[in-house]
């Protein structure tokens, strides 16, 4: 027979602490899942996440000493892509979809995947411009294999799968352009 656990029994208590901190990192994961709140915004989350991408990589641009941009930029892109793994499941569960509009962490990564690739220290307003059009633009229209992925693949990695590959396409077709131009 169990001893009576009264409100402020010391088990109680741990229980109701343990509930407050699951709660409290659960609204913080939500707000990070959501660019900051950038993805819940009520028209275009995915763009203003992709903008939130755009002032990371402007943000590293002017803080960082050249020398350490790109480790900074790697480092950043990893970590989102980190991020967008282990949120998913939470904002999929808070907003009861398998690809919430206000998750904008996966625009975020696949937009900082363009400065990755190109490898380019120096961010000019032409090519971060051109970036960020062109990364919406395949993250909107999807041409094969993005919207395969985006239809096929289940899970966090899908959801992050489709918007690395429509930053993949986008960094080609800065690539092409740079040697047509």
């Amino acid at each position: 027979m169990q001893p009576f656990q009264g409100k402020n029994s010391r088990k109680n208590r741990a229980t109701v602490k343990n509930e407050q901190v699951r709660k409290a990192f659960g609204r913080f994961g939500l707000l990070i899942a959501c660019g900051l709140g950038a993805g819940l915004l009520p028209k275009a989350p995915g763009t203003f996440g992709t903008l939130l991408g755009v002032l990371v990589e402007v943000a590293l641009f002017w803080l960082l000493d050249p020398a350490w941009r790109y480790p900074g930029l790697l480092s950043a892109f990893g970590l989102v892509c980190a991020l967008s793994l282990a949120l998913l499941p939470l904002a999929s569960k808070h907003f009861a979809s398998h690809d919430p509009k206000p998750f904008v962490l996966d625009e975020v990564a696949g937009y900082l995947l363009i400065p990755v690739v190109l490898a380019n220290p120096h961010a000019s307003v032409w090519r971060i411009t051109l970036g960020f059009c062109l990364f919406r633009a395949f993250d909107i229209l999807k041409p094969f294999p993005i919207g395969w992925v985006d239809r096929t693949l289940e899970g966090s990695l899908g959801v992050l799968l489709d918007d690395l590959l429509a930053g993949l396409f986008a960094t080609l077709a800065i690539l092409v352009l740079q040697y047509v131009l």
